[in-house]
């Protein structure tokens, strides 16, 4: 049926945790700085617990996906965020299925340490090496993306 990933990451952060986690937590923004997501909008927001959708493609290489997510996250400030959900209908049958993820800070001596852990299923799955490597490539790109903006938000004029 589909292809099972799960992709984990680390970076030790030169921010401190609450900046970090406003950035982690600015959703409309995040299509500014974060390579091949187009939109994202909360949908509902219910105290800690938001429903929120993503628009954005996965690409490698000559591969192109659409996808397109709704996802139920669950804020636990200022260490935690929390998401699980799928693809929304897309009409060529691509889905993301059964997507967990979470994100964690900790206090460092340097600022600190954002942790961040997602497994998912893509279907159909995508050729067997390709499909490692583009899913390996793709996150670790916006994961990147995403510490620069942190980093680069903390050091900003006050």
């Amino acid at each position: 049926m589909g292809e099972r990933y799960l992709v984990q990451a680390q970076a030790l952060l030169e921010a401190l945790p609450l900046p970090a986690w406003d950035t982690l937590t600015d959703y409309e923004r995040l299509p500014q700085f974060v390579p091949d997501l187009h939109r994202v909008q909360v949908v509902e927001r219910n105290g800690s617990h938001l429903t929120v959708d993503y628009d954005g493609q996965y690409r490698y290489l000559f591969l192109r996906r659409a996808v397109r997510l709704r996802l139920a996250v669950v804020h636990e400030p200022p260490l935690r965020v929390l998401a699980a959900g799928g693809s929304r209908e897309r009409p060529d049958g691509s889905a993301v299925l059964d997507l967990r993820s979470r994100y964690e800070l900790q206090p460092s001596p340097a600022g600190a340490l954002l942790r961040y852990e997602a497994q998912f299923e893509l279907v159909p799955a995508l050729p067997a090496v390709l499909g490692t490597l583009g899913v390996r490539h793709a996150m670790r790109e916006q994961f990147e993306a995403l510490v620069a903006e942190i980093e680069r938000r903390h050091a900003a004029p006050r």
